[in-house]
């Protein structure tokens, strides 16, 4: 897994096909992808990208209108289920890695046209 990038895009474009972001943005990054399926690997991304990830969080909450990041957060599919850090983790890592895929596939898209 390549853990060079600055940033976790910048992760999710060096180790994701412009194919594949665009299956992720749809179908989710719960699907089973390399190295988004098992614990250790989403931890190590997790710790590595977590203050991008919180950035995220915070912005996309302020732009969806919510008082802070956990209140996005609780509507998450799948937040109900969390009971321990690592499973949040692994549903802040999916989050993250849907919308910039989202993100990615939309700005591709833009430049197509």
């Amino acid at each position: 897994m390549n853990m060079e990038a600055v940033t976790f895009r910048g992760w999710m474009m060096k180790n994701f096909s412009t194919e594949e972001l665009q299956d992720i943005s749809q179908h989710g990054a719960n699907n089973g992808w390399k190295h988004l399926s098992y614990t250790l690997d989403i931890e190590a991304l997790y710790d590595r990208y977590e203050s991008d990830i919180w950035e995220m969080l915070h912005d996309d909450a302020v732009n969806f209108g919510y008082k802070n990041a956990f209140e996005l957060i609780a509507i998450l599919r799948g937040a109900k289920d969390i009971d321990s850090l690592s499973q949040l983790k692994t549903l802040l890592i999916w989050y993250s890695a849907e919308e910039i895929a989202r993100r990615a596939v939309e700005e591709c898209e833009c430049e197509e046209q």
